[in-house]
């Protein structure tokens, strides 16, 4: 499911489909936890199902359990959405996943490992590698068991998504290219594919995660031959993978633009020749400015990843280390603001942006802003600010007109004008984590609400019936309202919604004075501020 381009929620929500409902006769369930990982840029992608929550740090100073959305194990509740999360960039940090054989491994008193030991014995690791955090952690539960008969299975993952410098998967095309005019009308690939035969198919595709590979365009090889055509905003590195017999003879990745594009791709263990438009030329020249920098990294990253290396060594490895990142996040710098404007300085601040210090990034978001602001990375993270700036507390909130249970159109403006403090909840009868939170919701109201404070409900949901059935079940009394579109919910876009349970604090004056309060924190909030 992940290979057809599905997010860790979907997965969970499409496994929950198949599994639970009349057939589960036993109630049998599994706990999930699944995450896709962007290598490139360190974006985490996850979903929760039951599952002990994975461990997420960067040194001894910094561990802790990952706090996480509370979904439904696997198999129990038929029809359960699965709410997924997201962390921005993990690069530089460590994250241990494992089962209940871990914290809970007895003794022969019966006393359990424990979350505290577990969090303990990671710190004490100092993270020197992924094997030695599974192998300690395993010697130390042998240890703590002291003869007992393991009471549960035992499995451990550790990941370490390293700060390496840019040159990745990608850096192949330093061996294969030489480029030709740009088309402004839009792209044409123009490619061979050695290993496959007529009738076969090759795939355009889109990397979302870490081997997460989603087709965005297929070609069927004629005559020995492919062909793509479209329209490409701004430069975006593609994949093209042909399949013969429905295996892959090769991947080879490029830089896509509206020009006319030449690839001749050779087996997987052959190098492929491209001709690429201007940017994708730049994307070389680019490379070749790391290649360098990179080679002098391999040596050092393989210091810092044996186990068996000495601290000493490990310690001047990882300075060395900081200092090549310093001169290839100054490089990166230089070469973005160099050649702007293009769609290759708008690509490549979007990979390299978390190499470079809020400052950094701001000085190269003014240049991008004056030179070239229509470009999509641009403008996309300058749509992220605005609405999380409209959003934010002490900004003026917005108001939202959507229909009423009854069809009539209502206005979150009604109520705040009438109300001391007025809280805008979003939810969805859906939402695992949303009926969860909703005791305590009720419970803000019942206490407050003939003291000035009000409820407007916004639910993302899409069936008109489930959401009616939903506002009896969890006895919400205030207003509700709803277009009944989901994630497209205009009113949740308002808002910036990308999470729900979410909800929005608001006073007479049209002030925004908290968000996302959750259990007592509501209560505590609102009396705070009634009182």
């Amino acid at each position: 499911m992940a290979k057809q381009g599905m997010m860790p929620a979907e997965i969970c929500t499409r496994m929950n489909d198949a599994l639970a409902g009349d057939d589960n006769k036993n109630s049998m369930f599994v706990t999930f936890f699944i995450g896709l990982v962007n290598l490139s840029t360190g974006h985490l992608d996850f979903c929760n199902a039951g599952h002990n929550p994975p461990v997420i740090g960067s040194n001894e100073d910094d561990t802790h359990f990952l706090d996480m959305i509370p979904n439904m194990p696997i198999g129990l509740f038929p029809d359960f959405n699965y709410v997924g999360e997201s962390l921005d960039n993990i690069k530089g940090e460590w994250l241990f996943v494992y089962t209940d054989g871990l914290n809970e491994a007895e003794n022969t008193s019966q006393e359990q490992f424990g979350d505290e030991l577990l969090l303990n014995t990671l710190r004490a690791t100092h993270y020197e590698s992924s094997r030695q955090v599974v192998e300690t952690l395993e010697a130390d539960v042998e240890q703590h068991r002291n003869g007992a008969e393991p009471n549960d299975d035992l499995t451990m993952m550790c990941l370490h998504v390293m700060k390496r410098l840019l040159v990745t998967i990608v850096a192949i095309l330093t061996l294969a290219a030489c480029g030709t005019q740009g088309s402004q009308g839009g792209y044409t690939i123009n490619g061979t594919a050695k290993g496959t035969v007529d009738g076969d198919t090759v795939l355009l595709c889109d990397e979302q995660g870490f081997l997460s590979i989603i087709p965005v365009d297929t070609a069927i090889i004629k005559d020995g031959k492919f062909q793509f055509t479209g329209e490409q905003e701004g430069a975006v590195l593609r994949l093209l993978m042909p399949l013969h017999d429905g295996k892959p003879t090769t991947m080879e990745y490029f830089t896509l633009e509206n020009a006319v594009i030449i690839a001749d791709l050779g087996l997987m263990s052959e190098h492929s020749h491209f001709e690429l438009g201007p940017n994708g030329q730049l994307f070389l020249e680019f490379l070749s400015g790391d290649s360098l920098l990179s080679a002098e990294a391999e040596p050092l990253w393989k210091v810092i990843d044996d186990s068996t290396a000495a601290e000493a060594d490990k310690v001047t490895a990882r300075q060395k280390m900081d200092s090549l990142q310093a001169i290839a996040a100054k490089k990166h710098k230089k070469f973005i603001i160099d050649h702007v404007p293009s769609a290759i300085s708008d690509m490549l601040f979007g990979r390299c942006m978390q190499e470079f210090n809020e400052q950094e990034q701001e000085e190269i978001l003014k240049i991008l802003g004056e030179k070239q602001p229509d470009f999509p990375v641009y403008k996309a993270i300058m749509e992220e600010r605005k609405a999380n700036e409209s959003t934010a507390v002490g900004a003026r909130y917005t108001d939202i007109r959507l229909p009423a249970p009854d069809g009539k159109f209502i206005r979150v403006s009604d109520f705040v004008a009438k109300n001391r403090l007025t809280l805008i909840d979003f939810w969805a009868s859906w939402c695992g984590p949303c009926r969860a939170e909703m005791p305590s919701v009720v419970k803000a109201y019942t206490a407050y609400h003939q003291k000035g404070f009000e409820v407007v409900g916004v639910s993302l949901d899409k069936d008109k019936d489930a959401w009616l059935k939903a506002i009896d079940q969890l006895k919400m009394p205030w207003p509700q309202m709803s277009d009944l579109k989901g994630w497209e919910s205009e009113g949740a876009a308002l808002y910036n919604v990308r999470s729900i349970p979410s909800n929005v604090l608001i006073d007479q004056q049209g002030n925004i004075v908290a968000k996302d309060l959750r259990g007592e924190d509501l209560a505590n909030k609102v009396g705070e501020l009634l009182n």
